[in-house]
């Protein structure tokens, strides 16, 4: 009998086989099987949110964090599996180890392969500027330029709708849609990517690419600029750096970073390396947006469900020590406030303080008398 993903909750999520599996190997079959389940409004979207968002904690070796929501036996199963399909060791291995060198062991393997892969890619020597990158182009390309003041908007073959700035240009091949979905950048797009589970869509960007299925987001991309921004609005996609547009890419989680809604990640060219950060001003995720009467005020809610509302809300993970303020009680109208003033007002009221980390929200401290 298959599960009622709807009742699932974060943790229930990450000790699913089909959920696990999907993350550690996401195929087209996994793709359009989670995807039935969302058509027919079968997954809490706001637990998925978190479990993918746990899942990269424990992925990436912060245990610290994840704990917060999952036990340690559930930590320790996931980063047998994660260990496993890297093949890191051997699962008997890893559980004749205690608990720490465990953890350490998995976390430190993964980073050791992201540093290689990331490695390997930037030392190849591939090119990278927008005019070698369209002469890879398979057959004749068209190309899309913007000589206006003002932004442009146009739809590819495959339906993707692109709002194209400034002094901008933008090219595909004639294979578009038919074999795979490229696109060579050079100054800035915003790209709301028709879904596709089958043929993921690329952008080529200076020495970025970026991999997505179906989403929205923008890259900038100026040849002049020392960096290139990817920032998500809505969505989930892999950034890599200096990939061959022939070929398919090797983009995921080894070899660079994965975002999500309002996650922005920043590579800087001189020192060949991504920094994974929150977007400047986060916004709402569009399916909340879209609901006029969305309320974000508080009569001595308790702050958990407050930080829990705005993690929803933003598609935000926001760690907190849930023990130390669980007698702790908001009063307030939120509406008007950014996200940011937000967080200030609640921090302020509970007497903490928060950090941007990682992509993610950290509070530190706080009590209630």
């Amino acid at each position: 009998m298959e599960p009622d993903f709807s009742a699932f909750s974060a943790a229930d999520f990450l000790t699913n086989d089909l959920f696990v599996g999907h993350m550690l190997r996401p195929t087209a079959k996994s793709e359009s099987y989670w995807d039935a389940q969302r058509s027919i409004g079968g997954i809490n979207e706001a637990e998925w949110a978190l479990a993918v968002q746990l899942f990269e904690l424990v992925q990436r070796g912060l245990m610290e964090y994840a704990s917060k929501y999952l036990s340690d036996d559930k930590i320790a199963s996931l980063l047998i599996r994660i260990q496993e399909a890297n093949g890191i060791a051997s699962s008997e291995d890893t559980k004749a180890l205690p608990w720490g060198n465990r953890a350490w062991l998995v976390a430190a393997s993964l980073g050791l392969l992201m540093l290689v892969g990331l490695g390997y890619w930037l030392n190849k020597g591939l090119p990278s500027d927008y005019g070698t990158q369209v002469a890879e182009l398979e057959k004749g390309y068209t190309e899309l330029v913007n000589e206006a003041a003002t932004e442009r908007h146009y739809h590819l073959p495959d339906s993707t709708h692109i709002v194209l700035s400034p002094h901008s240009k933008l090219s595909y091949d004639a294979t578009f849609n038919d074999k795979s979905r490229k696109v060579i950048l050079t100054g800035e797009a915003e790209f709301d990517v028709a879904k596709d589970a089958k043929r993921p869509f690329y952008v080529f960007a200076n020495k970025v690419v970026t991999k997505v299925l179906g989403t929205r987001f923008l890259v900038r991309a100026v040849a002049q600029d020392q960096e290139v921004r990817v920032m998500v609005r809505s969505g989930q996609v892999s950034v890599s750096a200096n990939q061959p547009v022939k070929g398919t890419p090797e983009v995921g989680a080894t070899n660079g970073v994965i975002l999500t809604p309002n996650q922005q990640a920043v590579f800087y060219k001189q020192q060949e390396k991504f920094n994974k950060t929150l977007v400047e001003n986060p916004v709402l995720l569009e399916d909340i947006a879209e609901q006029k009467n969305y309320d974000f005020t508080y009569d001595d809610v308790k702050v958990a469900s407050v930080f829990q509302q705005l993690e929803s809300a933003y598609g935000i993970l926001i760690q907190f020590d849930r023990e130390s303020l669980s007698a702790c009680g908001i009063s307030a109208s939120l509406n008007r406030e950014s996200f940011d003033q937000k967080l200030d007002i609640i921090c302020k009221t509970i007497n903490a303080t928060f950090h941007k980390i990682d992509g993610q929200i950290i509070i530190q401290g706080g009590f209630c008398q």
